[in-house]
């Protein structure tokens, strides 16, 4: 995903089938005729995207990556931020790993 927008491109949605983070053009997402993409259902309890959102949030906390969507979305760095932050306040707690049962687990 990074490599994806850091190569100066953007407009996707990042989809992860098969262990891969895959770029979908949103202009492959929405039909001509609507306009309009289809929703898609998320898992958000899912492993995949307890993944994903860890690794948005761990760039958010680095200047130097932060700094790099920024750039990529052509939008100041502040302006990135104050954007993007609520979603950084919204992270899950991570997932911990259960010994006992050899599984990931939500804490609590």
């Amino acid at each position: 995903m990074a490599r994806y927008l850091l190569g100066g491109d953007n407009a996707a949605m990042i989809s992860i089938p098969t262990e891969q983070f895959i770029p979908i053009l949103f202009n492959r997402l929405m039909p001509p005729e609507t306009g309009r993409a289809k929703i898609r259902v998320v898992d958000i309890g899912s492993t995949r995207y307890r993944i994903a959102r860890r690794y948005s949030r761990d760039a958010f906390q680095t200047p130097h990556e932060l700094a790099k969507f920024a750039a990529a979305t052509g939008i100041s760095l502040e302006d990135f931020r104050d954007e993007f932050k609520s979603l950084v306040q919204l992270e899950p707690p991570p997932l911990t790993r259960d010994l006992t049962r050899g599984c990931l687990t939500n804490p609590g």
